[in-house]
């Protein structure tokens, strides 16, 4: 039925936020470049080419553009109601 398939989409969505969130984490440390790594779509989606090597770079505006993604993500893996709980915990994580 309808919720199982919600649930689902939901479980993908949580195991995408933790790809996701484990990414930035990468990035954060990172700070200018990262090699190529296990999750070529993040890369594609979230950094751009250095040029320096092959690795990839970062710019303020793709951060802001994880963010955004990582709290969309956050927000709906916790419902459909798009209701969460206080995200200080997921923020201290990241």
């Amino acid at each position: 039925g309808g919720g199982t398939e919600e649930a689902f989409e939901r479980i993908k969505g949580a195991i995408l936020l933790r790809k996701m969130a484990a990414f930035h984490r990468r990035a954060e440390v990172a700070k200018r470049s990262v090699p190529d790594g296990p999750t070529p779509y993040l890369l594609e989606a979230f950094a751009v080419r250095s040029g320096n090597g092959g690795k990839w770079g970062f710019t303020k505006q793709l951060r802001d553009k994880r963010l955004a993604h990582l709290l969309i993500l956050y927000v709906w893996v916790h419902g459909g109601d798009m209701k969460a709980g206080s995200i200080d915990e997921f923020c201290a994580e990241l």
